[in-house]
């Protein structure tokens, strides 16, 4: 199996990315700030408050092992928030969100799970293997 590793994505590279989102919608979400985190558990988040911002995990951004594909979803879904915010004044996972998503290039999913990386074929056979050998010391 092909290894889908991806980078260590900058502030300078998602920006880039969600540029050429607002190329397609003539918004500007490349003119939010972007921030790093620490956490652990969401891969990033729009926060539509103030004038809004772009929050990314620093964990999975920041994995060179982490599969290019999920960086570059995980950037798309918080853009559809975005732009879901300001086309229809929407926050969450509705309709117009999805839809949004349908526009980008993201998948309309919630949240990003392990049944999506396998079913995209995302996980390294590294990562593959050493998640199974976690899961079968778990059932003992």
């Amino acid at each position: 199996m092909e290894d889908r590793a991806g980078k260590i994505w900058t502030e300078e590279m998602i920006r880039s990315e969600i540029m050429g989102m607002d190329n397609k919608t003539g918004l500007k979400g490349a003119d939010l700030p972007i921030k790093f985190n620490p956490d652990k558990s969401a891969l990033g988040s729009y926060c539509w408050q103030g004038e809004g911002y772009f929050t990314f995990s620093e964990l999975f951004f920041k994995d060179p092992e982490w599969p290019l594909e999920a960086a570059i979803n995980t950037i798309r879904h918080e853009y559809a928030h975005y732009m879901d915010r300001k086309l229809y004044g929407h926050c969450g996972h509705g309709k117009t969100w999805r839809d949004c998503c349908m526009q980008v290039g993201a998948f309309p999913i919630a949240c990003y799970s392990r049944e999506i990386e396998e079913f995209f074929g995302l996980l390294s056979e590294k990562k593959r293997k050493t998640r199974e050998r976690k899961e079968q010391e778990m059932e003992r």
